[in-house]
């Protein structure tokens, strides 16, 4: 099944021509995946400071200050202080006699952002996915272009002289056109801060000013076909495959656990059969077929659904019900791997985000004239007078916390989310809504289950976990979760959907 008869403007293959021919695993097969592009042109930028361009910057913020004794109080050998120096040098934030420039002491106490050129512009890119909202999380530097056509399956030429290789294309729902959201500076500028390591900066819109975003020629998404390898990992013993297929990132090198969970969403049969075909007969690290494990492990998850969740869970929606079932099975994933498996970790985490967002989606679904009162009265419209500022919808959320959870202290994640126009679609957005929405009626569904500090804080942790600031993982970063953090997550969705089915 084909997702149209579109031409693609493009045809893209990774950043890296290297990347070409090093196949992640000896079991992989060529994947297309429609997305849409866009070019972005920005001022010349860099990522902020690290910790000792920080520290140094601030021993110079006094002047004749030395350089031995820098290195004294930083523990570090004065050649360091110097390289570093002269790197501060190079950034043009200190100048050749060692003080500081205006640039240098604008960025002393804030070196967590970006290091803006304005004598330079670049070129980038930022994709997004066919539904017309999902923003692929990084911002691209540069990309491969490759030629190929499509007669039943894709036959693309990775680089010339070599041979032409097969490449199936994934089933992909899409979002009607003249419905596509189209990202926005601040969508732009929060990748741009993602893909740096930048943190949690977000909503500065004196940043996006000072990078000067424009979409050129203009913001019309580009239809493009984005190359990469699906594949089953390959273990430390020769022969042995571990037993969860995975996607490199389109312009990494590493899995994308986010990419393959888009994928897994789409339902996509036939790619399932392909799937199957090139996989069943690997031996896996449970010492059996590729094939064998994933019935045991399907078989797993039934059991603990039926052990764990109410009698009317066969009754929830289908797609909820895959999201939990994603929950069930990546926490056996887990268990079975002693807790520790980053790839595990994050599709664990992404699932349960899945869970949450679903449950606060349908609800401004079934209370659709609620959240039109919401999106008129909080965040203002060209017909509606009573439009609320950003600071007074901050008061707002304070004012609600006090009325109906009983609460004088206001995550501060929300109450900077509350001063934004237009709050992301993401969980933390969802969240914000739904408690904008018990202002104009605070007796709705969801309330006994939600408007709870507790719960209320849980939901934000859950959105802070996923990690976005790379591409993929490897091998030496360090599981961000712990055991009982895991445990504590499952707990919590388990109880969550409970409630949710006695509603």
């Amino acid at each position: 099944m084909k997702n149209t008869e579109q031409e693609y403007d493009k045809l893209i293959f990774t950043q890296d021509e290297n990347a070409i021919r090093n196949q992640p695993s000896d079991l992989c097969f060529l994947v297309g995946i429609p997305m849409y592009m866009y070019r972005v042109e920005t001022y010349d930028f860099r990522s902020g400071l690290d910790f000792f361009e920080k520290a140094i910057l601030k021993f110079k913020y006094m002047p004749g200050f030395p350089d031995a004794e820098i290195a004294k109080l930083l523990n570090i050998d004065v050649k360091l202080v110097r390289l570093v120096e002269y790197e501060l040098f190079q950034k043009q934030l200190i100048s050749s006699t060692g003080t500081l420039t205006a640039k240098g002491k604008a960025l002393r106490d804030d070196s967590d952002g970006l290091i803006i050129d304005d004598t330079k512009r670049k070129i980038g890119y930022i994709f997004q996915m066919l539904d017309g909202s999902t923003l692929y999380p990084y911002y691209v530097e540069n990309i491969n272009e490759i030629t190929g056509k499509m007669e039943g399956v894709w036959t693309i030429s990775l680089k010339e002289g070599e041979k032409p290789k097969e490449a199936y294309e994934i089933f992909v729902k899409k979002e009607d056109s003249s419905k596509i959201i189209r990202p926005s500076q601040t969508d732009v500028l929060n990748i741009i801060l993602s893909t740096s390591r930048i943190g949690n900066i977000s909503y500065n819109d004196s940043m996006a000013k000072n990078l000067a975003i424009n979409f050129v020629p203009d913001d019309s998404p580009i239809p493009v076909m984005v190359f990469t390898y699906l594949y089953l990992p390959q273990s430390d013993k020769d022969g042995i495959y571990k037993d969860d297929w995975q996607i490199q990132d389109p312009f990494g090198e590493q899995a994308n656990v986010g990419l393959k969970f888009y994928i897994e969403d789409q339902h996509d049969e036939n790619l399932r059969e392909m799937i199957s075909t090139c996989f069943n007969q690997a031996e896996t690290d449970e010492k059996v077929q590729w094939a064998d494990v994933d019935k045991q492990l399907n078989q797993e998850v039934e059991d603990k659904i039926a052990a764990d969740f109410e009698d009317r869970f066969s009754e929830l929606p289908s797609n909820l019900k895959q999201y939990i079932e994603s929950v069930v099975k990546y926490y056996i994933c887990l268990q079975r791997h002693n807790y520790n498996d980053q790839d595990y970790e994050q599709s664990y985490v992404i699932n349960i985000q899945k869970v949450l967002e679903y449950v606060l989606l349908k609800d401004q679904e079934v209370r659709a004239q609620d959240y039109r009162r919401v999106k008129y009265t909080y965040y203002g419209s060209r017909n509606y007078a009573s439009y609320i500022s950003p600071d007074r919808r901050m008061n707002e959320i304070e004012s609600l916390y006090n009325r109906l959870i009983r609460s004088s202290y206001v995550p501060n994640e929300l109450s900077i989310l509350a001063k934004h126009n237009n709050p992301q679609k993401s969980l933390k957005g969802y969240l914000l809504k739904y408690i904008f929405s018990c202002a104009i009626n605070p007796y709705n569904r969801l309330r006994p289950l939600i408007m709870r500090s507790s719960t209320i804080a849980t939901i934000l942790k859950i959105a802070n976990l996923r990690n976005e600031n790379a591409h993929g993982t490897t091998e030496t970063e360090q599981n961000s979760l712990t055991r009982e953090k895991i445990d504590g997550l499952y707990n919590f969705t388990n109880k969550f959907i409970n409630d949710y089915i006695n509603l």
